[in-house]
Formats: C-alpha cells, sequence, structure tokens
C-alpha cells in the first residue's frame, strides 16, 4: 500500500461521528456535515498543508533565532502633534481635481 492510500482507506473506514471527531482534530473547528466524502477530503487537505508547512517549521526551530524586531512607533499624529499623520492608499495625497483627471483619464468619462 502506498502513504498516501492507508490514510485515506484508514478514513473511510471511520464512521461519521470519528471523522467529524478527527476533523475537529486536524482542521480545529466543528463541523455538522453530514457528507463523509467532504470531510474525508478536507482532513486530507489538511493534513496536506500542515506536512507542506511543516519542514520550514523544522527548519526555523533548528536554525538559531535572532532577536525579534524592534517595535517600530506607528505613524499617526498624537495629541501633542509631534509625530505627521501617515498618509493611506495611493491616492491619498491627490486633490480633487487630480483624482478628477486621473479618473477621466482611466474610464474615459467625467465623474
Amino acid at each position: 500500500m502506498s502513504r498516501t492510500t492507508a490514510p485515506k482507506k484508514k478514513l473511510e473506514s471511520m464512521n461519521l461521528t470519528e471523522l467529524r471527531a478527527r476533523y475537529r482534530e486536524v482542521v480545529g473547528e466543528e463541523t455538522r456535515s453530514p457528507n463523509k466524502k467532504y470531510l474525508i477530503r478536507r482532513i486530507e487537505e489538511s493534513l496536506a498543508a500542515q506536512k507542506r508547512r511543516s519542514p520550514t517549521r523544522r527548519a526555523t526551530a533548528t536554525a538559531p533565532s535572532a532577536p525579534p524586531p524592534a517595535p517600530t512607533a506607528p505613524a499617526t499624529t498624537s495629541a501633542e502633534g509631534t509625530q505627521p499623520a501617515r498618509q493611506r492608499g495611493r491616492f491619498a495625497g491627490m486633490s480633487l481635481q487630480q483624482l478628477q483627471e486621473k479618473y477621466r483619464e482611466v474610464v474615459g468619462r467625467p465623474t
């Protein structure tokens, strides 16, 4: 038997209650689905995803740990006004006229 069919056979032999318990254990959330094929597929997908992530976890766990980066202060304006407010979005610095011109350029009609 190959590695991929052995767990599948085991899952297929489980009853619905056992599958729901296994789903909760592997996926980490409850399910009310009565569909055995769906539960088996989701369990297999979660196990495959965990397997794909595990080598990087092992590599980071065995690698010497670097100190965590220092937290940066938020760029919002404080009550004293010592820090400038951070602009959000790529159009935040544009005036209304510039925004309307950009809209005409992209869309091809006025707003």
